[in-house]
């Protein structure tokens, strides 16, 4: 819930953030992020839209204590790239994705139901690709399969994976857990 109140203010109104891009040069504006450009303001001047491709990242300050980073990568076995919100940064760091989508169970003129679609995605620091590895949703891809393979450098988390000691609902434990004890 969160994280949604988070990705419609960021994508809502322009916030105040610091910009690292590829060339080194670290940019204070405020802006906004819209799909996969970033929308700025430097003081005393003109707004300005570049894609992430050109970007390292993205820091949004929302207060003194709270900031989130937004980083852009390439999609491991697709050929697609997307801003990823960085959830846990380490050996191995976690990125997610977050989506509206919407059901209309009672058909024409009935009211839509809105629910949230995150999507995780995960990606160890010698690649520059993420590896998606599940969702919040209920069909997804065998995520214990998915994960056991992904992690199988660190036989005492797989086995926690696949004794059901750690579920896709604990995502940001299974990385936590492999950056703490499998490096």
């Amino acid at each position: 819930m969160i994280t949604l109140i988070l990705c419609q203010l960021v994508n809502s109104q322009m916030r105040t953030l610091e910009v690292q891009f590829k060339d080194k040069t670290i940019v204070k504006a405020s802006g906004k992020i819209s799909g996969e450009f970033l929308k700025y303001k430097l003081p005393n001047s003109k707004k300005e839209k570049v894609h992430f491709s050109e970007i390292l990242s993205v820091t949004i300050y929302f207060d003194e204590d709270k900031k989130t980073i937004y980083k852009y990568f390439p999609i491991k076995n697709t050929k697609k790239s997307k801003v990823f919100e960085e959830i846990i940064f380490g050996d191995v760091s976690l990125y997610m994705t977050t989506a509206k989508g919407y059901n209309n169970p009672g058909g024409a003129g009935m009211n839509r139901i809105e629910y949230i679609i995150q999507n995780y995605y995960v990606r160890r620091n010698e690649f520059n690709e993420v590896t998606h590895l599940g969702s919040n949703q209920i069909f997804t891809k065998d995520f214990r399969k998915v994960t056991s393979e992904y992690f199988k450098d660190c036989a005492i988390l797989v086995e926690k994976i696949n004794d059901k000691h750690f579920g896709k609902r604990e995502i940001e434990e299974i990385v936590t857990f492999y950056n703490e004890n499998c490096n």
